[in-house]
């Protein structure tokens, strides 16, 4: 998501038209999905969360980055493993569709767009 969020930013200036538009549009989604999934802003901690989330560990992005802490040891899964588990597949689920959309129908209609204006191609 980084790489092709830079790669939007870099062309954000250099294009106009129906590619601006485009890459208007494309950025936008991609925002969104970067507001819903990354990282609480700097200085902001759990407790500025909601209740439940501020107990539960953080933003389901924070909760990701540290999923593998609540693994450890040999046997079996305890449920707060199993929980932990089903918060990531909760967490990735919607994010890698919403960026499959992405990647498998806008970038390709922009490369289109690109491609007649004598741009790289986003890869």
């Amino acid at each position: 998501m980084d790489a092709l969020s830079k790669q939007i930013d870099d062309l954000a200036g250099r294009v106009s038209g129906a590619a601006a538009a485009r890459v208007k549009d494309i950025k936008g989604k991609i925002d969104a999905i970067k507001a819903v999934y990354y990282m609480s802003p700097p200085g902001a901690t759990g407790y500025r969360k909601p209740i439940l989330v501020a107990f539960r560990g953080g933003t389901p992005a924070e909760m990701v980055t540290g999923i593998t802490s609540g693994f450890g040891g040999m046997g079996r899964p305890s449920q707060t493993s199993i929980d932990l588990m089903n918060n990531l597949k909760a967490f990735l689920d919607p994010l890698l569709a919403r960026m499959k959309e992405i990647t498998d129908k806008d970038i390709p209609e922009l490369n289109k767009i690109l491609a007649g204006n004598g741009i790289s191609y986003i890869r």
